[in-house]
């Protein structure tokens, strides 16, 4: 009888001369953690806010023809703001809506008419005191690409500001002859400023420790579009004097945040500045903030 082939079924069932056999198992690496999905937070910040107005169209003070005119509203609107934010993904993008509130408070606030008259004369006539004013604004952040280094996003900001001038001096002034005059005024006067922008930001994301985060970010609005309207419901009952500014505004932000599993702490500072394209129609805003943040990721 001749000899089975043993040696090549040993060869073949050990490995030996030939590739290794399959694993009964195969070995499969984890797949990475999905990140969080959603998280909510909430802010305290105090801010440093200045925004003006001043808008050019002929008007008149004591003469029947129409002469040129401009006139200038400037407020303080520093105060201390609430934001609540919820971050979520959309189609594996990172989105944001935020909504901020500042309680209403006593500030500065001045409205100032300008006359260049035909005999020369130049008068200025308006008001400058007490203001109670309130604000508040909604964020919206999509489109948010990149790596988790370096990340570009869309952002529409919406900002509201309410000021109530209080009674106070009409200041009336001449330079031919040069002469003031004030006369205490109680007649109603209601502002609503409200801005809409469309930024485009770039942010950048270090992580010097498995912990900690920084970030500095860099938002640009090529394009502002500014609506002031003026109530005057004893001069003009039942309507709003209402004139738009368009500009564009650039806002600079470092934010240093800090994990604790699922909760995390964010301390940030930024600045802000708007202008306008047009001289007769301008709009300015120059404010710097600092905010403390605490958050939590639910899923």
């Amino acid at each position: 009888m001749g000899s089975l082939p043993v040696w090549p079924l040993l060869a073949s069932l050990c490995g030996i001369g030939g590739a290794p056999p399959p694993p009964p198992f195969a070995l499969r690496r984890d797949p990475p953690p999905r990140p969080p999905r959603v998280e909510i937070s909430a802010a305290v910040e105090t801010r440093r806010d200045r925004f003006h107005y001043r808008f050019e169209n002929p008007s008149s003070f004591d003469t029947v023809e129409l002469v040129p005119h401009f006139f200038r509203q400037s407020y303080v609107a520093d105060n201390r703001w609430l934001a609540v934010r919820v971050r979520y993904r959309v189609g594996g993008q990172r989105w944001a809506t935020e909504v901020a509130v500042a309680p209403e408070r006593v500030t500065f606030g001045d409205d100032f008419d300008t006359f260049e008259q035909p005999d020369g004369d130049v008068v200025t006539s308006g008001t400058r005191g007490d203001v109670s004013l309130q604000s508040w604004r909604l964020a919206q952040r999509l489109l948010d690409t990149g790596s988790p280094r370096l990340g570009t996003y869309v952002r529409y900001v919406y900002r509201r500001d309410r000021a109530r001038f209080h009674p106070a001096d009409r200041i009336v002034t001449h330079t031919e002859p040069p002469s003031e005059t004030r006369t205490f005024i109680t007649s109603r006067e209601t502002t609503i400023s409200e801005t809409h922008e469309l930024q485009f930001g770039l942010e950048r994301t270090w992580r010097p420790a498995e912990v900690w985060e920084l970030r500095a970010a860099v938002e640009g609005a090529p394009m502002l579009v500014a609506r002031l309207a003026t109530r005057l419901p004893d001069k003009y009952p039942g309507r709003d004097v209402v004139f738009v500014a368009f500009g564009g505004s650039a806002v600079v932000r470092l934010t240093v945040a800090r994990t604790w599993r699922r909760w995390f702490v964010e301390a940030s500072a930024d600045g802000e500045r708007a202008w306008s394209y047009l001289r007769g129609r301008e709009f300015g805003r120059d404010g710097l903030g600092a905010s403390v943040r605490a958050g939590v990721v639910l899923f």
